[in-house]
């Protein structure tokens, strides 16, 4: 099983002018940091204790991820870290906070060029990438104050700092007093490093290691099982010496003390391998473990063993309007369309749009789109959860949702076509969701639309940037299925081998 951590986050972007319009399902990128050292097991309930690391990984870098984020009219970004005490100057932790999202966003600054860095806060897991980004969507991340601590490490000679970002806004009972004004120009006061040196850490550790390791640290082990289906992660803490223990994951949010440790994933997580750190630390001197598990998922819900024909009905009140189709994963330039369109009669835009199978509501955008300079317009993007899990599509380049989608938007447009989750809105297939489509300024009339397997059971794009798109055709009925492909026209390349 092709290996991607999986955090999904879904681009709806369209190139609705003139013949080839389309819709871009929301780019989903992952980055995975490589550990050489536990030996590692495979679920169910087997056990994994981790050996002697060779090799320091590298840290690699999600290509969507920026350094700065950029505001824009509106959206509401704070960026106020406080420092926390005196230290050298250089190393800061700088953060900003999209409230719109809601998303933390970070990027170290002054850290010495080579330099080993690791991430993690109070929220959500670790990293060691050169940025952190994370969204805080679930209850649990709904503090009034996120804390997020940075560690440059060179050699034997490591800073931390902490950055603490206000986000009381995100909880109702707090005060937003730190929200600024919609177009914000942040001025950050960088974060002084709480602490500036340790001893050289054993070469065998991957460099998350945040201070030293003693000789007798290196007795530490942590040995984790995995059960599936029940998706729950156990660990056991071996070899300390009584020190206080700290558990953090690749894909947990936050941390947990104790012997042992415990965490159970939500559906709709994917993933097929888990890295758990365990720190042990007594007093300034702290040792690092770290175990990998690779684990293969059994899709949940209820899902067929073959697709075909499994919509109820087409998106449109008939397939017969339609007189273009794009197919799915095309790849035009240096731009990547996970999804297809289906275009009607020119102008014809007042048409309903419904869902094909009951789904759930997850993610969706409203941003504006210009077509003619200096003109926009509103278009809504909508991902939906089927049944099956791993299962979902995407409806997008619609105006005109109905009155319950629309009460879920709670911020202007913006030209960020980005997805935001949803509180979840369960629907029937043939329910309505729009009555308009495409761009009435100028007629363009098309819905766009796209199929994505996370458990990657039939022909799935190979690109990370198709977010595994699939080919949508035969989930319809064979003849709703044969109409679509004698309308498919190929103005720019697919992806081999997605669909035939």
């Amino acid at each position: 099983m092709r290996k991607y951590a999986v955090a999904l986050t879904f681009l709806l972007v369209a190139s609705g002018c003139g013949g080839s319009s389309d819709t871009a399902a929301p780019v989903t990128t992952v980055a995975s940091t490589t550990t050489v050292a536990p030996t590692t097991t495979q679920a169910p309930t087997t056990t994994a204790v981790p050996t002697a690391t060779t090799e320091a990984p590298a840290a690699t870098e999600a290509p969507t991820t920026v350094p700065a984020p950029t505001t824009s009219v509106a959206q509401t970004v704070t960026e106020a870290p406080t420092t926390t005490a005196p230290g050298p100057a250089g190393l800061a932790a700088i953060c900003s906070f999209d409230q719109s999202v809601p998303k933390i966003s970070c990027y170290a600054l002054g850290a010495a060029q080579g330099s080993q860095l690791r991430w993690e806060s109070n929220v959500a897991g670790w990293a060691t990438n050169p940025s952190y980004e994370f969204e805080l969507v679930q209850a649990h991340q709904l503090v009034p104050q996120v804390v997020v601590t940075l560690q440059a490490c060179q050699g034997s000679s490591c800073e931390t700092v902490e950055t603490m970002i206000d986000t009381s806004i995100l909880v109702p009972s707090q005060s937003a007093s730190s929200t600024t004004s919609a177009a914000p120009s942040p001025t950050v006061a960088p974060t002084i490093p709480t602490s500036t040196t340790s001893a050289a850490p054993s070469p065998t550790v991957a460099p998350t290691i945040p201070t030293s390791t003693t000789p007798d640290a290196a007795e530490l082990t942590a040995v984790c099982s995995f059960d599936e289906p029940q998706r729950q992660l156990s660990c056991q803490a071996s070899g300390h010496s009584g020190g206080s223990l700290k558990w953090t994951t690749s894909l947990g949010s936050g941390w947990s003390s104790g012997n042992t440790f415990e965490e159970t994933f939500e559906w709709g997580q994917f993933f097929d391998e888990i890295q758990v750190q365990l720190e042990e630390c007594n007093g300034s001197d702290c040792s690092v473990t770290t175990t990998t598990l690779e684990v293969e998922l059994l899709a949940r819900g209820d899902c067929p063993e073959d697709f075909t024909g499994w919509f109820k009905n087409f998106v449109l009140d008939s397939v017969d309007l339609v007189t273009v189709v794009g197919p799915p994963a095309r790849i035009i330039g240096a731009e990547y369309e996970p999804g297809g369109y289906f275009r009607v009669t020119h102008g014809q835009n007042d048409l309903d749009v419904r869902l094909p199978i009951d789904a759930t509501l997850a993610k969706g955008s409203t941003h504006l789109f210009s077509t003619t300079p200096g003109v926009f317009e509103v278009q809504v993007g909508l991902e939906f959860q089927t049944k099956c899990e791993g299962l979902r599509f995407v409806v997008g380049h619609m105006a005109d949702p109905i009155d319950e989608i629309a009460a879920l938007f709670t911020t202007e447009p913006t030209e960020d076509s980005r997805d935001i989750s949803l509180p979840p809105l369960e629907f029937q297939a043939g329910d309505l969701l729009a009555t308009t489509i495409g761009f009435r300024i100028d007629g363009n009339a098309f819905v766009g639309f796209g199929v994505y397997d996370d458990f990657l059971r039939m022909p799935t794009a190979q690109a990370p940037l198709l977010n595994n798109a699939v080919c949508f055709y035969d989930f319809f009925l064979p003849e709703i299925a044969s109409d679509l492909l004698s309308k498919t026209t190929y103005h720019e390349p697919s992806e081999e081998g997605v669909c035939p």
